[in-house]
């Protein structure tokens, strides 16, 4: 029986043995693969090391900023297509008004020009003729006509004088002529040129009349009758020329008005868009035509100055997309290699909790090899003991029979054990030893079952895996 338990106990060490040198196999095997995820994880943050997460995180931080410039630049985008509607739809309303009232100041003057009639004066003695005065111009051979005629009726002691000041006028009206059509353009916008030089025209005929006036005295009388002709002309041109006015007026508010638009406008964008050099804010009310052209040159660089502005405005905005699209495909890398390092990092943790498992049953299973081996020496012990007391005991037993014999022959004792006397010496010498060898091996296998009760009972539970192990 003994023999049989040390061949068990021998069987299930050589077990152990070979399940503990399968399962260093495997925790080579593992410690490979820790090896190589260790290593794919240092080659990870050797990728994504300091310098390359500043840099995400300065992108970040620019793209932020960038997007915020531009819902700015958007906003003010808007606003100034608002504002630039807002300007084209005054402007049209402006150029509908001005339209409508140089359509009222034609039909004005149409009807004028119809409701004037020719009116023609006759003298008495020389039957000469003096037309009416034209509201934008006089005919220089009518009125030197008309001039010389007098000139040749006037008598009197004021002769000289009356010739000389109507030599004057007509130098003056010659000279308004000149001005005049320099002044006329085939646009016609000159305005404000036009209502000075209508009232230049008044001014001179009011002199002629003075001077006309002055001569009245030293007249005769059918010469005062040929000066009321052309002042009735007069009054019917002053009153057309009061029409021309109201229209003209009206013309120049709305020209005014629109021109403070534009201004508004210009200073608006150039507010907007920081443009420092526009420089075409300049009225054209009193300029004259040259400096009008200058001040339309430079609204025309101030427009280019705009239109470069906000090309580059645009330029600006596709830039920055594509500089957010960049950035965007960035932080997606980023992203999916943050998913990547946290499945490394679970698949190293799973590989670090089952080789810190297999090393905790590595232990027991040392720890129950330690043990077996201590109780078999222990048993080696007790066997020795055993075997000791047996020989002892079997020398003994030599001993008292060589003691027996030397005295059973001395005194001639017959010592053959009897088969059928139960009571015989020998026989029961027998039967003890038999059953003391029983009871012992019934009490070694019986301490040798509570040991390993007390062993499995006494093994520790494995502790919890963690992370840091």
């Amino acid at each position: 029986a003994k023999d049989m338990a040390y061949e068990h106990l021998i069987d299930d060490l050589l077990a152990a043995q070979k399940e503990i040198l399968s399962q260093q196999e495997v925790i080579m095997k593992l410690r490979k693969d820790l090896t190589e995820a260790h290593s794919r994880m240092s080659d990870l943050r050797g990728e994504l090391n300091e310098k390359q997460k500043m840099e995400l995180e300065r992108n970040v931080v620019l793209v932020q900023q960038q997007s915020k410039e531009l819902s700015v630049l958007k906003e003010k985008m808007a606003q100034m297509s608002s504002l630039v509607e807002k300007k084209d739809r005054e402007l049209k309303a402006l150029e509908e008004a001005l339209r409508a009232s140089q359509e009222k100041h034609r039909l004005q003057l149409n009807t004028e020009k119809e409701q004037k009639p020719r009116k023609k004066t006759q003298t008495c003695d020389t039957s000469v003729q003096i037309e009416p005065v034209h509201t934008e111009a006089f005919s220089s051979s009518q009125e030197q006509q008309s001039f010389s005629d007098l000139g040749v009726r006037c008598k009197g002691s004021r002769h000289e004088e009356v010739i000389q000041r109507q030599k004057k006028a007509l130098s003056e009206l010659r000279a308004r002529i000149k001005e005049l059509e320099k002044a006329r353009s085939p646009d016609h916008k000159d305005h404000q040129n036009e209502s000075f030089l209508d009232l230049k025209n008044l001014r001179m005929e009011n002199n002629v009349q003075k001077i006309l006036l002055d001569a009245k005295p030293d007249l005769p009388t059918l010469s005062r009758i040929e000066i009321l002709a052309p002042q009735n002309g007069l009054c019917n041109a002053r009153f057309g020329s009061a029409m021309e006015k109201s229209g003209k007026m009206d013309v120049a508010e709305a020209l005014e008005l629109s021109e403070k638009l534009y201004l508004d406008m210009s200073k608006t964008l150039g507010s907007l868009m920081n443009i420092k050099n526009m420089s075409g804010h300049v009225s054209m009310k009193y300029l004259s035509r040259q400096e009008r052209e200058k001040v339309n040159q430079l609204r025309q660089r101030d427009l280019d100055l705009v239109f470069d502005k906000i090309t580059q405005l645009k330029n600006q905005l596709g830039r920055k997309e594509e500089l957010l699209r960049g950035y965007e495909k960035d932080v997606e890398q980023l992203r999916r290699s943050k998913v990547s390092v946290e499945m490394y990092q679970s698949q190293v943790a799973k590989l670090e909790d089952d080789i810190y498992k297999e090393a905790e049953e590595k232990a027991l299973l040392k720890e129950a090899l330690e043990r077996m081996e201590h109780q078999l020496c222990q048993e080696k012990r007790i066997n020795r003991a055993i075997r000791q007391q047996k020989m002892r005991k079997l020398r003994l037993r030599e001993l008292r029979g060589a003691q027996v014999h030397t005295v059973a022959g001395k005194e001639g004792w017959d010592l053959t054990p009897d088969p059928s006397d139960p009571g015989s010496p020998a026989l029961c010498r027998v039967g003890r030893k038999c059953r003391g060898a029983r009871t012992e091996k019934r009490k070694r296998i019986d301490t040798l079952q509570l040991c390993l009760q007390r062993e499995r009972q006494a093994a520790p539970a494995p502790p919890a895996c963690s992370l840091n192990g």
